[in-house]
Order: C-alpha cells, then structure tokens, then sequence
C-alpha cells in the first residue's frame, strides 16, 4: 500500500511458511495483504475485540474451525485455477529418479545420451553434413 499523509506504517516479524500462507490466501480471495491487515485493524477497533484470545506470550492461537455453509464460486474458481496451475508446474519425479536421468543424459560414458548424440555427429559430419536445424523445410 502507498504511503497516505498523516499514516503510520505497522510492521512484524512472522514465519516464513505462514507468511506465504496468508499470501496464498490472500491471491486466493483476490485481496491484498495490506487490504487484509489494514481490514482487520479497523474492524478490531470499531469492535473492541480481535476475535481471539489474548494470551500473555508472543505465540500465536489457533482460531477454532468454523463450518463454511456457503462458498462464494470466485473463490473456489480462484482456487480451482491456483491448483491447476501448481499442479502444472510440479513435476512427477523424485530426486533419485533426476540425477538418474541426470547421469544418463549428461555423463558422456559409453551408452549415455551424450555419447550417443556424439557418435551419430561424428558419423553425420563425416559424411560432410550438419545435425543443427535448417530454417526451411524440404518436401521430397
């Protein structure tokens, strides 16, 4: 949020994971994090009660779950769209199974990828051609 005249900036410390939970939840509702914050502030204000229990320590309560009986539909197309697009960007493999693919590739040694690709360029350029692509295609 832009500095306005006559305001003060609130600022804390919180964890990671939680920060980029309510970040989460936040794209999810299509709402900023300074809306957000901002929001809860004045409406604690104008209530006179932060909706949780005030504790003595620094560590932070869990708010009870309360049932959800109705969703708003942008939230869950939101949501809906936000797992899509995660579930495209995680890949299906584990570690071990990358730098098996790894070393299969990339190592060089005799049956990689690399000493096969080797092979058939020695063999294309002896023949005094090229692997590397054309710009045209040829029709036979």
């Amino acid at each position: 949020m832009a500095h306005r005249e006559g305001e003060k900036q609130v600022s804390f410390y919180i964890d990671e994971e939680e920060k980029e939970q309510f970040n989460t939840l936040c794209k999810t509702l299509n709402v900023s994090v300074g809306v957000a914050m901002r929001n809860f502030i004045i409406k604690a204000n104008q209530e006179q009660n932060l909706g949780i229990s005030a504790a003595h320590t620094d560590s932070p309560r869990t708010l009870p779950r309360t049932s959800v009986k109705a969703v708003d539909d942008g939230v869950v197309k939101n949501v809906l769209k936000r797992l899509d697009s995660l579930e495209r960007s995680i890949p299906k493999f584990d570690i071990e199974e990358l730098q098996r693919m790894k070393k299969e590739i990339l190592n060089g040694e005799f049956g990689s990828m690399r000493y096969r690709v080797g092979v058939i360029e020695s063999q294309v350029q002896e023949l005094g051609g090229s692997i590397a692509w054309n710009s045209k295609l040829q029709d036979d």
